[in-house]
């Protein structure tokens, strides 16, 4: 199974779908641990989560994390923005 499919189907059985922007998002960014700029290729998901469930979505990206090798997702809830990493 590819890391996208793993990623949709995560969503699909926890908060029962998701969408997805059209194209893909390109970008630098900072590392906080090195100090160097890295380009990146995003996509972006929009996905509804109840208030109640949002520790399984920030789980769901500390493991996506691993799986698509980063070592932050951003996560916008409501215009609040936080960086999940992966546990350690």
């Amino acid at each position: 199974m590819d890391r996208w499919n793993w990623l949709q189907d995560e969503m699909l059985e926890q908060f029962g779908g998701w969408s997805k922007s059209d194209g893909v998002y390109h970008g630098v960014w900072r590392s906080s641990k090195t100090g160097e700029p890295n380009a990146d290729v995003s996509a972006q998901y929009i996905v509804a989560v109840p208030k109640n469930e949002l520790k399984t979505l920030r789980r769901i990206l500390r493991s996506a994390c691993i799986v698509f090798a980063q070592q932050c997702i951003y996560l916008s809830i409501a215009g609040s923005v936080e960086y999940v990493e992966a546990k350690r």
